[in-house]
């Protein structure tokens, strides 16, 4: 049985459609049993009729088709076997007709068999119908139409009324037989079929509870995640100066925003005032979401730590944020580092140090002075001592004057075809701009802005920082 099997599946490899194993069995199943039944009649014509050569021929030949046939299908050319085997068993049935006195012969009536061996196959039963009807209609001709080649060809033969009798019989009982046999197939792959269907059904029933248990997992993981971003966004909200902070500096009138491409950005800005010193900070760490979120959250705490023990030093400053963001981002074990600009002001003189962004001032005279960040600092958190990097540089302000703050998502800002916001655009629009209040300044700035984008998205969070000396 084990062997039966063996050979019925042999083409077909786990993971096939069911149709595709049901197809292979039934086209194995028919060539082994056309090989048998090709192999019992070579040797029954053999001892039973006289002058069998051509006859044997024939069988021996269809059964070696046959057995070819398995091997192409274990070769994986399911469709040229299925081919082959049942056009050669309509060419072996139209042989042993012709050599059994054709019209007369008994063998005849096999043709009936031949669109039930297509529908086994699932190749056009109407094609092989055809065929049946196309070798009845040339043995209809050849009997009546040429009765004298019909003739000859029973006289090359030499097969007598015995050996006539002999296929007739034959050929009654093998009508039956293979109609048994395919029906036969026929039922067991499709309750093979049903077996494995009923199977899959109740693996697929499993694998859907499965999945349902998955998902509520997931559920709850996504609310508590999202609990979590949420906390997150509201720290960092909560941490960003607010508008009385701000209104309480005295000697300068400042606006900021801050628009996250994420839930959490990675964005930072301050505004902090000790004693009439205001520390003013931007950067942008690499990446948003909420581990740049968090370690933004890790600088502003340190700077305003310094801030508040008077740590004036504007290189002392971003040496300790360094050292301390370099700490903890290999402790989280994050490929993060952040740009970061510290200023420090007091009486009309600021001093910038860090690398970030250009600083933009926009005299009261209406010129512009752009100050280079490139060559005041390095990336923070990506090594452990950047002190020999670090500068600063010193700009005096004058009443009326602007100073423009800003991150890398408003100059890389896009419109749908691709060209983006840039600096140029930056200044024109602080000029337009200039004479409103620094509030009004980043509210028409950023409806400028959008404008400018158009539909298309925030791919980076976008940080504006106003400052106009009183």
């Amino acid at each position: 049985m084990k062997m039966v099997e063996r050979l019925l599946g042999l083409g077909s490899k786990e993971g096939d459609d069911i149709q595709v194993i049901q197809l292979t069995r039934q086209v194995n199943g028919l060539n082994a049993f056309f090989t048998l039944v090709a192999s019992a009649g070579a040797v029954l014509v053999r001892f039973s009729i006289p002058n069998p050569a051509f006859l044997v021929g024939v069988q021996i030949c269809a059964a070696l088709v046959y057995m070819a046939c398995i091997v192409l299908t274990a070769k994986g050319l399911l469709n040229v076997a299925r081919d082959v085997s049942i056009y050669a068993f309509e060419f072996q049935m139209f042989s042993i007709i012709l050599l059994t006195n054709a019209w007369t012969s008994g063998v005849l009536f096999v043709v009936i068999v031949y669109p039930l061996l297509a529908a086994l196959v699932e190749v056009s039963r109407f094609r092989h119908l055809a065929i049946s009807l196309s070798q009845v209609i040339v043995l209809f001709i050849l009997h009546f139409a040429f009765p004298d080649l019909e003739n000859e060809i029973k006289r090359f033969y030499s097969l007598d009324a015995t050996a006539t009798t002999v296929m007739t019989s034959i050929s009654l009982f093998l009508i039956p037989f293979i109609s048994a046999v395919v029906i036969d197939m026929f039922f067991r792959e499709n309750m093979l079929a049903r077996k494995k269907l009923k199977s899959l059904v109740n693996e697929i029933t499993v694998s859907n509870r499965k999945l349902e248990i998955y998902a509520e997992r997931l559920r709850d993981e996504s609310l508590r995640l999202q609990a979590e971003v949420n906390i997150a966004r509201k720290i960092q909200t909560m941490v960003l100066p607010s508008a009385e902070e701000i209104d309480r500096v005295k000697q300068l009138e400042i606006s900021c925003t801050m628009v996250t491409a994420d839930e959490v950005g990675g964005d930072y800005y301050d505004v902090i005032d000790i004693d009439g010193t205001i520390t003013l900070g931007i950067g942008d760490v690499t990446g948003h979401g909420l581990s740049s979120g968090i370690i933004m959250l890790m600088a502003q705490t340190v700077i305003r730590t310094l801030a508040e023990m008077r740590v004036r030093d504007p290189a002392v400053l971003i040496n300790t944020v360094n050292q301390v963001l370099y700490a903890n981002i290999h402790r989280i074990k994050e490929d993060r580092n952040m740009t970061l600009a510290l200023i420090t002001y007091k009486d009309g003189r600021m001093v910038v140090t860090g690398q970030h962004e250009s600083v933009i001032v926009l005299r009261q005279s209406g010129l512009f002075e752009i100050v280079d960040t490139m060559e005041l600092g390095f990336y923070v958190g990506l090594m452990p001592d950047i002190s020999d990097k670090v500068g600063q540089r010193e700009i005096r302000l004058e009443k009326g004057d602007l100073v423009l703050l800003y991150s890398d998502g408003v100059t890389e800002a896009e419109r749908p075809a691709g060209e983006q916001f840039g600096q140029e655009r930056i200044c024109s629009t602080l000029r337009k701009y200039s004479s409103l209040p620094t509030e009004k300044i980043i509210a028409k700035f950023m409806k400028d802005l959008y404008n400018y984008m158009g539909d298309s998205l925030i791919q980076d969070d976008i940080s504006l920082v106003v400052i106009r000396q009183k």
